[in-house]
């Protein structure tokens, strides 16, 4: 997988770029206690037509055909203070997987 996001938002892709920081763009750094430094933050980034007015969970859920317990799970844990990122990335790999 090229570190390139393709035109249709992928959650294997945006698992890929949180565990490869040389991709992130320029700028951009993880933090979970905020929705533009987490996993829908990157998205917002990486897709800006999927999310015209910016990085929200409603949209998330929208964008990756999420439920609602899956968009809690992946991100938005109730131990969200020490999620790490290789953890969201690992949930996100993992739900992309099974959903194949």
């Amino acid at each position: 997988m090229t570190p390139d996001a393709p035109t249709t938002p992928s959650l294997s892709v945006l698992a890929f770029r949180l565990r490869n920081r040389e991709t992130w763009p320029p700028g951009y750094e993880f933090d979970f206690q905020r929705i533009e430094t987490c996993a829908i933050g990157l998205a917002a980034i990486l897709w800006p037509i999927a999310f015209p007015k910016g990085p929200s969970f409603r949209r998330a859920m929208k964008v990756f055909d999420l439920n609602d317990a899956w968009a809690i799970h992946l991100f938005a844990p109730t131990y969200l203070r020490t999620m790490t990122l290789e953890q969201t990335a690992d949930r996100i790999s993992v739900y992309a997987r099974m959903m194949g």
